[in-house]
């Protein structure tokens, strides 16, 4: 039913659906990949950026933290330290001649970068608060770090809030208890991070990050916008934790960020690092939509060109539509109102040659028997002249045959008198004469006929010149002659040419090489001499012989006839490649289709 609606159709209607079918599925399918990919990638990139930094910020935290207890356990396993605060004390005198005599804070505070301050809090009630070290009020006795450190915990960390030049700061704060076993007391060792410190480590302003320790008030945050000084409401926390949010609100901005946490040394506290990048959603959804407008433009472009273009093809349809049907009820005064030279214009064209062989039908009729009588007569006399040459060419067949028995009663009479080299010139001129004739008027020969053939005239020529002329013919393995079709008389005048100029002045050993090889689907031939060879101008010279026939030439003539042949056969495109270097020889080559017996 749709098919038969679908035939039913205008052409119009029919042509721009189907066009717009077959261009708007791929594009679609294209720029939905695309705006997929992009989106993929992008939100990939973002969150691999927002990882790494997360772990560095993870890595620079562990690092201090390890630092800092590695720190606390030299000033425990201190005994100057544990004696000075379980001794007693008689007035500030004793108390600042001892205690200045000890400097190890001063100068971890001098080496240590990442401390901001060191205190020890003290119950000895003979110390006074001096320096770094603090005598525990009753007020102090209160606070809950004190309180968590008198019942069982031995070390914690948290952030504590404290008012500094006016205003107030978070600083990431280690607590540890001094162990006093002589008066059965404790202390209470306090090291303070540096928030100058963490800033010039931490701070990254493409990716900020923000820290706290269980949940606690932040002690590092790039930006300092939350007004709580928190982590965002909507992250909920776990003891060991790692994961990716994408779109979660930080400031009321849709970030991608990466959450994980970080256990410090011997403690049951958990910092937890918070890495997000506020421009990653902005930037994504930007891209994302210019790709997705790219994709409708590129689509909504071609469907108006289509829309044109199906217009005007429909229009001169219904041009030629219109005089057809003049022309089918026999008006044949049409009016050429059609432009350009394409398909349908040809087409208008062909309707008006139509129109006019219909009105030349009888005048076309009667001179077509005479054409079809004069060809008769061309038949006869074709015919006549086909009888003649086959009597003339029985009758030339008698020569051949009288040479080849007087070639055959010289080989016989030569070899009985012992004259072996004599009668084997006869059998080879014999058999070469064979070959000639047999191919004389032929136009083609198996490659292996054609080698057979070459060898002749080599055995011949070698039997003339001896040791002076030598030969090798290799043909490609694999290569099958008997399968392989060749022009007959292929080689025989390049050889020749080889013999007569390249062979002429070489000393006493001539060689001649014979290559046959194939190169894609072309058979290649060559024939290489060890001659003289000759200059650039000669090799020119020759070059242009070959190509242009000139009456008064009479040497190379072989060369240009085989090249004309060659090209007549097989195309203008074909013919004979000459290589030539003075005193290295001269080679003459030929690529010709690769014609195979099946």
């Amino acid at each position: 039913m749709n098919i038969k609606m679908f035939r039913n159709v205008k052409i119009q209607k029919k042509l721009f659906s189907t066009l717009l079918l077959i261009f708007s599925v791929p594009v679609l399918s294209i720029g939905i990949i695309l705006v997929l990919y992009t989106h993929t990638t992008l939100t990939k990139h973002y969150t691999e950026q927002v990882t790494s930094e997360n772990i560095r910020v993870r890595s620079v935290l562990f690092d201090l933290t390890t630092n800092l207890y590695n720190i606390s356990n030299n000033f425990i396993l201190d005994s100057k330290l544990t004696e000075l605060l379980s001794s007693r004390y008689s007035d500030i005198n004793d108390i600042r001649k001892h205690f200045d005599s000890y400097k190890d804070i001063d100068t971890i505070l001098e080496q240590q970068t990442s401390i901001n301050e060191i205190q020890i809090y003290t119950n000895n009630p003979t110390i006074q608060s001096y320096s770094h070290f603090i005598y525990c009020t009753p007020e102090i006795k209160e606070k809950n770090w004190y309180k968590s450190m008198a019942s069982d915990k031995n070390l914690f960390w948290q952030t504590d809030i404290r008012t500094k030049h006016g205003y107030t700061c978070y600083e990431l704060t280690m607590y540890r208890k001094v162990p006093l076993p002589l008066v059965k007391d404790f202390a209470i060792l306090v090291i303070t991070v540096s928030d100058n410190y963490l800033k010039n480590r931490l701070d990254n302003h493409s990716i900020p990050s923000m820290a706290s320790v269980n949940n606690e008030p932040l002690f590092y945050d790039l930006n300092s916008t939350s007004p709580e000084h928190t982590m965002p409401e909507s992250l909920q926390f776990q003891e060991f934790y790692n994961k990716i949010y994408k779109g979660i609100e930080v400031n009321g901005k849709k970030t991608i960020a990466v959450v994980s946490t970080l256990q410090p040394y011997r403690t049951d506290d958990y910092v937890y690092i918070f890495s997000y990048s506020v421009r990653s959603i902005p930037y994504i959804f930007r891209i994302t939509m210019t790709c997705f407008f790219v994709v409708l433009l590129a689509l909504f472009i071609p469907c108006a060109l289509l829309y044109f273009y199906t217009g005007y093809f429909s229009a001169r349809i219904y041009l030629l539509r219109q005089a057809m049907h003049q022309a089918s009820q026999d008006d044949y005064n049409i009016i050429n109102s059609f432009k350009g030279n394409d398909e349908l214009s040809e087409t208008f064209s062909d309707l008006q040659i139509m129109i006019q062989k219909i009105e030349e039908k009888e005048a076309m009729v009667y001179k077509t028997k005479l054409r079809e009588q004069e060809l008769i007569n061309r038949q006869q006399e074709l015919e006549n002249k086909q009888q003649q040459i086959e009597f003339k060419m029985l009758t030339s067949q008698i020569n051949p045959h009288f040479l080849y028995n007087t070639l055959e009663t010289i080989r016989m009479k030569a070899f009985n008198e012992d004259n072996f080299e004599v009668a084997e010139a006869a059998k080879l001129l014999g058999r070469f004469m064979h070959y000639s004739l047999e191919n004389i008027g032929t136009t083609s020969t198996t490659l292996d006929k054609e080698l057979y053939y070459i060898q002749l005239y080599l055995k011949i020529q070698k039997l003339r010149f001896k040791d002076r002329v030598n030969y090798t013919i290799h043909v490609e393995p694999g290569l099958d002659p008997e399968k392989c079709y060749v022009l007959p008389f292929l080689l025989q005048p390049i050889v020749e040419n080889a013999m007569l100029h390249g062979l002429e002045k070489s000393g006493n050993y001539g060689l001649i090489e014979i290559k046959i090889y194939t190169e894609n689907d072309f058979l290649c031939l060559s024939v290489q001499d060890n001659g003289k060879g000759m200059d650039r101008e000669t090799l020119e010279t020759l070059r242009r012989t070959i190509r242009t026939k000139d009456v008064a030439r009479t040497k190379s003539i072989g060369l240009y006839n085989i090249n004309q042949r060659i090209m007549l056969c097989y195309g203008f495109s074909f013919g004979l490649q000459l290589e030539s270097q003075l005193g290295s020889g001269t080679c003459v080559s030929l690529h010709i289709p690769y014609v195979k017996k099946d």
